[in-house]
């Protein structure tokens, strides 16, 4: 069964989960955020925790692709210009980054059209996207709309609250 890596990116922190069938979800929360990455407060020890996580994974947790949440990815999924419910691989999403580090805050506004908040968090942001997916090996993340992505992780949480320790 295949299992995948939600990745949920906020502005303080970055929440990961697996997502296996039939399994409970396995779950860490680091303090790594955009906004705190762009202040320049994420800590080294910080990274070498998430990695260390990730690459600890069991063999029958590793994660086949990943699930990305949060306004950040949703709008990269947009820059990407892929269609509705297919994913973005990790190439893409590298390109993107490249892309956004090319423009000034000015043009992220101008030409990107991004809100005024979202054109410089967006570029921490997509490091943190692909910093987890470069450790866990994964090379495609599927980026549910918003409302559905609400709606699984509902579901989820309802199926996995009653068998966590």
């Amino acid at each position: 069964s295949d299992s995948y890596l939600y990745i949920d990116v906020g502005g303080g922190s970055c929440e990961l989960t697996i997502i296996s069938q039939n399994k409970k979800n396995i779950s860490a929360s680091f303090k790594i955020g955009a906004v705190r990455l762009l202040e320049g407060l994420v800590e080294k020890s910080e990274w070498k925790e998430m990695k260390k996580w990730i690459k600890n994974l069991s063999q029958s947790n590793i994660p086949v692709s990943a699930i990305g949440s949060g306004g950040n990815i949703n709008k990269i999924f947009r820059l990407s210009g892929q269609k509705e419910g297919k994913p973005v691989n990790l190439k893409k999403l590298s390109k993107i980054y490249q892309q956004l580090q090319s423009y000034t805050y000015e043009d992220r506004i101008k030409i990107l059209n991004l809100r005024p908040d979202r054109a410089d968090v967006i570029i921490p942001a997509c490091q943190i996207y692909l910093n987890v997916m470069k450790w866990a090996r994964i090379s495609k993340i599927f980026v549910p709309e918003v409302g559905l992505a609400d709606g699984l992780i509902h579901i989820l949480y309802e199926k996995y609250k009653g068998n966590t320790n």
